[in-house]
């Protein structure tokens, strides 16, 4: 394994390797992050001239990543020194790049064209499922790029962010920088590989919570603006049902599935939206964000050479552990890779748009496509009276 570390232009200054050498790099973790579409990289190294402002670049399952470094650290030892380098992908620079005041009515390709104009970035690969969603979102204060980036997500139906980078010269310090957008549950691969405690995994935490959870939403836009003045009726076959003059939103599935002694649970939600009607649209995807108890899981796993070669974020995978009560039968997606290219025990994956199964994973073959799940929740049958909400 072979990372670059490129000048401050981002020309080639070294060229570091995982084995013996002179120029070498260990102790190392890769980071990748699903939700976010943010990596890191750190590592040590024997090289005492690498700065800060420079960058790191690595190929990756076929993709090249560039990390600009951060920070770093020089650390002594009896006989020599170590060099500690921190790097965050270069994505992150569009913290530092901002939009003015716009409003946005349109599909995600529109937006984008929006946004990165002045940027380093330029439209790379956006799904046509992301595509087909028209989407309204403002601002009317400059706000950073990755900031809109993130707050569009939901949405665009929870669509899925990469940062990537075409190489053409490195040399010459010559690349193009892309935003690639993924539909939800795209971005990866459905590899279905296994991890199974006490074979390849081992030490699996399991956290559940509903710090954020509502079942309810009041929706506050620029200037105190609100939705009271919108009705969204059942005979329209509007997302949920909204009540003129009412200032909430709720939603029934969740009210039945965690509720107050009857009592809905209400948060407060403040929105950049500017009219009613973008306001009740940010009220409702911020709803379906957080009205049900999150789940996650953290698993230290053991990858062989070949799992290591073929894991990344975003992939489809089977999880089975039986110590657990009740079982951990899943289907999940990687939304968090935590590697190391040096050393294999340090390898971990957090877990993310999981799904349990009923069927024995144990008893199938790895490569059969586990579609017998868990019922959804049924909608909330009842009406919801005012002594329900107060």
């Amino acid at each position: 394994m072979e990372i670059k570390i490129l000048d401050k232009n981002k020309k080639l200054k070294h060229i570091l390797s995982s084995a013996e050498g002179d120029n070498i790099f260990f102790n190392d973790k890769y980071t990748s992050a699903l939700s976010t579409g943010a990596e890191t990289f750190q590592t040590d190294t024997n090289l005492s001239d690498i700065e800060e402002g420079e960058y790191v670049l690595f190929n990756w399952h076929e993709k090249h990543k560039m990390m600009q470094i951060k920070t770093t650290e020089d650390v002594e030892h009896i006989d020599s020194t170590v060099k500690n380098i921190y790097s965050e992908f270069v994505g992150i620079e569009l913290l530092n790049s901002y939009a003015r005041e716009f409003k946005h009515e349109g599909n995600m390709t529109k937006l984008l064209g929006t946004i990165l104009q002045g940027t380093n970035y330029e439209i790379g690969y956006v799904s046509p499922d992301v595509d087909a969603i028209t989407a309204y979102y403002s601002i009317s204060e400059p706000t950073a790029v990755y900031t809109i980036l993130q707050n569009v997500i939901t949405s665009y139906d929870n669509c899925e962010f990469e940062f990537d980078v075409d190489v053409i010269d490195c040399i010459l310090g010559k690349y193009k920088f892309l935003i690639n957008v993924y539909a939800n549950g795209e971005r990866g691969n459905k590899t279905y590989k296994r991890f199974e405690y006490n074979f390849n995994s081992y030490g699996m935490k399991r956290k559940g919570d509903i710090t954020d959870f509502c079942s309810g939403l009041i929706g506050v836009g620029v200037n105190g603006i609100t939705f009271k003045d919108i009705e969204w009726r059942p005979e329209d076959n509007p997302p949920l049902f909204k009540p003129m003059g009412d200032d909430f939103l709720i939603d029934p599935e969740a009210h039945e599935m965690l509720n107050n002694g009857g009592k809905v649970i209400l948060g407060k939600y403040k929105s950049d939206a500017t009219t009613p009607i973008d306001l009740l649209w940010d009220t409702y995807y911020k709803l379906q964000e957080i009205k049900q108890t999150k789940f996650v899981y953290d698993i230290p796993v053991y990858m062989t050479d070949e799992d290591y070669e073929n894991t990344d974020v975003g992939d489809t995978v089977y999880v089975i552990n039986d110590k657990f009560e009740p079982s951990v039968q899943l289907e999940a997606r990687i939304g968090h890779l935590e590697i190391s290219f040096t050393d294999r025990d340090k390898n971990k994956i957090t877990l993310s748009n999981y799904k349990e199964v009923r069927s024995k994973i144990k008893n199938i073959d790895s490569n059969t496509i586990i579609k017998d799940t868990i019922d959804q929740l049924t909608g909330f049958k009842g009406k919801l009276t005012q002594a329900d909400i107060d």
